[in-house]
C-alpha cells in the first residue's frame, strides 16, 4: 500500500541522486574544457590569419596537435575514472564535448 501512496519524485529520487553525484564528480574536470576549448579558439584564429608567416603557421600547427594530444589523453584517463557512470548524462555531455574540441 506505501507504493500506491508513494509520489513519483520519491520513486526516482536514487536516480536524481545518482545524477547529482555524477555532477559533482564531473565538474573538476570543466575547467580544463574550458581552458582547451579557449586556446583552440585562439591557435585556430592564429592559424586562419593572413599575416602569419610559415614558421609561425608551422608553430602553431605544433600548438594545436599537442593541444589534441593533451586532450586525448586526459579523455582516456576519464574514462577510465567515470567507468562506474559512464552512462550519466554529465559524463556523456563531457565526452561529446571534449570529442567535438578533438576533432576539431
Amino acid at each position: 500500500m506505501y507504493e500506491e501512496n508513494s509520489s513519483p519524485s520519491r520513486v526516482m529520487s536514487p536516480l536524481i541522486t545518482q545524477r547529482k553525484l555524477a555532477r559533482e564528480r564531473v565538474a573538476p574536470y570543466l575547467p580544463d574544457l574550458k581552458h582547451w576549448r579557449s586556446k583552440s579558439l585562439q591557435l585556430r584564429a592564429m592559424h586562419n590569419s593572413r599575416h602569419q608567416t610559415a614558421d609561425a603557421l608551422a608553430a602553431g600547427e605544433m600548438q594545436l596537435a599537442a593541444l589534441r594530444r593533451e586532450m586525448e589523453m586526459t579523455r582516456q584517463a576519464f574514462i577510465l575514472e567515470m567507468d562506474d557512470i559512464r552512462e550519466m548524462p554529465a559524463v556523456v555531455d563531457y565526452l561529446a564535448a571534449l570529442d567535438n574540441l578533438i576533432r576539431g
